[in-house]
């Protein structure tokens, strides 16, 4: 694959790139099929945001690539892990968790402002995740970002993403409280983008994101998303726990504190050539 200096240059100073048209038909039509096939038989992981008793209906996923064979053969297959390591920096990448997000028409729950790697038990600055939309999306109902969040000092707090979640409590008392994107966009410089299947952004672990929501009444959002790890993470417990929760995984593979992730649970995906 080849990554021209402004891909690379807008990655490192705004810590969020769009690269349209990147995969063919056949990957955003596969992996279409396994996230239908995600929420027909939802995983040991799956959650919902919103229930749809009201209007909205909001479901995610995720850790399904042993499972769902679309999964698997993008993760490993795909340019997307070689993308990654480029963005990163790194010799080599491993996959931490696939994820889908799947919103029904008319669904108005937005994501609230908030960065990934707070969420998590591992000590990195390569940290890379993929948003690819399976179905066309407006600018509006598009996942959001504020460019160059990923060099603010602070550690942000992990807002619940609805009334439903209560895996997240904001209330470590280290983390800092998010400001108030949504009132002043502008003064953020907040951006989003109308994109077509095939299209994806790339985004650091660090960058501030949210919004996804306000879809018209008759458009849904199907969402298929890669977390990927680079060669200088190390596990770390984190206070208030993690979410997902990769402690356990951990243990199992006999993994503690500073330890790298070396283990089968979060595969190679790429490495550099020579």
């Amino acid at each position: 694959m080849h990554i021209d200096d402004d891909l690379m240059e807008s990655y490192h100073r705004d810590g969020v790139v769009i690269v349209r048209n990147l995969f063919a038909s056949h990957w955003v039509e596969s992996l279409s099929r396994g996230v239908d096939q995600a929420v027909d038989a939802p995983g040991p992981m799956s959650r919902y945001y919103a229930d749809g008793r009201d209007q909205d209906w909001y479901f995610y996923d995720t850790l399904n690539w042993a499972r769902i064979d679309a999964f698997r053969r993008f993760a490993f297959e795909s340019d997307a892990a070689a993308l990654a390591g480029r963005l990163m920096g790194c010799d080599e990448v491993r996959l931490l968790n696939d994820i889908i997000f799947y919103r029904g028409p008319g669904t108005q729950l937005q994501t609230p402002f908030h960065q990934d790697l707070p969420y998590l038990c591992f000590d990195t600055k390569q940290f890379v995740s993929l948003w690819m939309p399976l179905v066309p999306v407006s600018k509006k109902s598009a996942l959001a970002f504020v460019p160059g969040s990923h060099r603010w000092p602070q550690a942000f707090g992990r807002p619940a993403f609805s009334t439903l979640d209560h895996n997240n409590p904001d209330d470590v008392e280290s983390y800092d409280p998010i400001p108030d994107i949504n009132a002043e966009p502008a003064r953020f410089g907040v951006v989003s983008w109308d994109m077509a299947p095939g299209d994806c952004v790339m985004f650091h672990g660090l960058t501030l994101h949210g919004g996804s929501g306000r879809l018209e009444p008759d458009t849904p959002l199907k969402v298929f998303g890669i977390n990927w790890l680079g060669d200088q993470t190390r596990f770390r417990t984190v206070a208030g726990g993690a979410d997902p929760d990769f402690r356990g995984i951990c243990a199992v593979n006999g993994i503690i504190d500073g330890d790298s992730i070396d283990c089968d649970s979060f595969p190679i995906t790429w490495k550099r050539s020579a």
